[in-house]
């Protein structure tokens, strides 16, 4: 399938890159089926791209870079739109925000995207524990914030807004606003790509 975006322009999706959220992220009622757009230019950070909101973009880091400890106890209710297997966790990712300021980028370690690899299944889970924080300052080990937002390539004009100026409202703000909007970021062709298929890359917008 073919899909217009907002920052990456003509996307060419494999059908087996297609991810299904089954709970929409907190904020984003209308988005379910997203796809991971990687980027040499923000290793290790990946863009999760919705395909039903295609103004709806998010950026993720894996949680253990940041924390290489991080287990929180996730709710089997939670977990049951997942179908994971007996016996095994999912793959943790956090939605990060770098605003103007790149020292004080952080991560919502607080509420988790939770992700079945082998079915291409996600959830981002809420998590009750106060211990962790929906702003976590964004440090890896032996960078300090700015820094890693620099090696990143990431922009520094940036919003907290993942529709590029609606921010979510409510309870629905404390879980999902940890968003990063790249205004700075634009996606020639072969920049990016879908996943880990190299032969899927953005195709410039015809005009």
């Amino acid at each position: 399938m073919r899909v217009l975006t907002k920052r990456f322009g003509i996307l060419k999706i494999p059908p087996e890159s297609i991810w299904d959220f089954p709970v929409p992220l907190p904020g984003f009622p209308r988005s379910r089926r997203y796809v991971f757009l990687e980027d040499e230019r923000i290793h290790p950070f990946v863009w999760l791209q919705s395909l039903d909101e295609p103004e709806v973009a998010f950026v993720l880091l894996e949680a253990t870079l940041i924390d290489a400890h991080y287990a929180p106890w996730l709710p089997e209710g939670d977990l049951a739109c997942l179908e994971l297997p007996p016996g095994s966790q999912p793959a943790l990712s956090v939605i990060v925000t770098v605003p103007a300021d790149p020292a004080r980028a952080w991560a919502n370690l607080r509420a988790p995207v939770a992700m079945n690899v082998y079915r291409r299944l996600g959830r981002q889970v809420i998590l009750q524990d106060e211990r962790l924080s929906f702003r976590h300052p964004l440090m890896l080990a032996g960078d300090g914030p700015a820094s890693v937002s620099a090696r990143a390539g990431l922009s520094t004009r940036v919003g907290v807004s993942a529709r590029g100026g609606r921010e979510a409202t409510g309870d629905a703000a404390a879980a999902s606003e940890a968003v990063l909007v790249g205004e700075g970021i634009s996606a020639r062709e072969g920049d990016c790509r879908v996943g880990s298929h190299p032969q899927a890359t953005p195709e410039p917008v015809l005009r």
